[in-house]
């Protein structure tokens, strides 16, 4: 697949900033669980749940907005390497592998998008998605538009 055959990646440095506002969106009702229920959020079963509320809620944002509340704020968005909506076994697939991405403070996945010319995370090259700009997304979707089509 040739360089524009899919929507440019957005900024790494972007995708960062969208993650840390996701992370204290996230933090909040946990942290308020812990200080209203300590006991509830000791234990192995803790942190599954720990664990399926954030895969949940990165999953069904981006499935059906294609964006989190972080990704907004910088104007990103996760599409098919066509540039399309994706769907949510991709969205899922992407976000099942945010628990490897993520390890040490997400230096796996940054290390892994760094060198790659997509910018993928792991979880973005098994469920084939890519983070781009909302405006260079809009520009990518006109000029792949075939000549009859945009007359």
């Amino acid at each position: 697949m040739r360089q524009s055959d899919f929507p440019p990646p957005a900024p790494l440095t972007d995708r960062a900033l969208a993650v840390i506002v996701d992370a204290i969106i996230v933090a909040v009702p946990i942290i308020i669980a812990t200080i209203y229920r300590p006991e509830s959020l000791l234990g192995l079963r803790s942190e599954l749940v720990i664990t399926a509320f954030v895969v949940s809620y990165f999953t069904l944002l981006e499935w059906s907005l294609g964006y989190t509340p972080g990704k907004a704020i910088f104007d990103l968005r996760v599409v098919t390497l066509s540039g399309d909506d994706i769907s949510f076994i991709q969205s899922l697939q992407r976000n099942l592998l945010r628990i490897l991405d993520g390890t040490a403070f997400y230096l796996v996945g940054i290390l892994v998008a760094h060198y790659n010319p997509k910018r993928q995370r792991l979880g973005d090259l098994w469920a084939e998605t890519i983070v781009v700009s909302t405006k260079t997304l809009n520009l990518f979707k006109r000029t792949a538009q075939p000549q009859s089509e945009a007359r």
